[in-house]
């Protein structure tokens, strides 16, 4: 998974989720966070890295209430919660309870990206987005533990794709990462 173990205290932020709720990484104290960056159109790696979300939380069992999935939006242009209700339903991430889409002024995002290592660039000749990928891990006390790099297959056509077994393999290994954080808390 590219995993790098990260430590120090996990950069706080305050954020309004697809129902327009506020959410703070303080509000999610006591709980693993597993922290994603996506905007709501991507159709290269965030399919796939949707998937394996997916597929982890269906694997945590019973330790499924004790973490949260966490995606910031990486859409400088479109700021709103509206294209989170779109990535929640073509996602299929919109079906568990413990996501949150969130969003909010470029200010705050670009000080949340800057903080967690996202780069997020915009096209001026396509209006593309393009980011880089990250899943940071965050344990119940709030300190940042882990750091892995998604990756995704591109085809000749410009579709990304991983195999259902790597995509099975990445969200089984999710939530070995998230168990080990709701142990690791002092």
């Amino acid at each position: 998974m590219g995993i790098t173990p990260r430590s120090g205290t996990a950069p706080g932020f305050s954020l309004s989720d697809q129902a327009g709720r506020p959410i703070s990484l303080d509000d999610e104290h006591g709980k693993a966070v597993v922290l994603t960056f996506f905007d709501a159109p991507c159709q290269d790696i965030c399919p796939v890295v949707s998937a394996e979300l997916l597929r982890a939380a269906r694997d945590l069992g019973p330790a499924a209430g004790h973490v949260v999935f966490l995606t910031v939006n990486t859409d400088p242009v479109v700021l709103s919660s509206a294209p989170a209700s779109a990535a929640a339903v073509r996602t299929g991430l919109g079906t568990l309870t413990t996501w949150h889409f969130l969003s909010s002024n470029l200010s705050t995002l670009n000080g949340v990206w800057r903080d967690y290592r996202v780069s997020v660039n915009v096209s001026r000749i396509s209006g593309l987005i393009a980011h880089n990928d990250v899943i940071d891990f965050i344990d119940p006390s709030g300190r940042l533990r882990y750091e892995a790099t998604p990756f995704a297959d591109e085809s000749s056509s410009g579709a990304f794709s991983l195999p259902p077994a790597s995509i099975d393999r990445w969200g089984q290994g999710i939530a070995t990462y998230a168990r080990q954080l709701l142990g690791s808390a002092p």
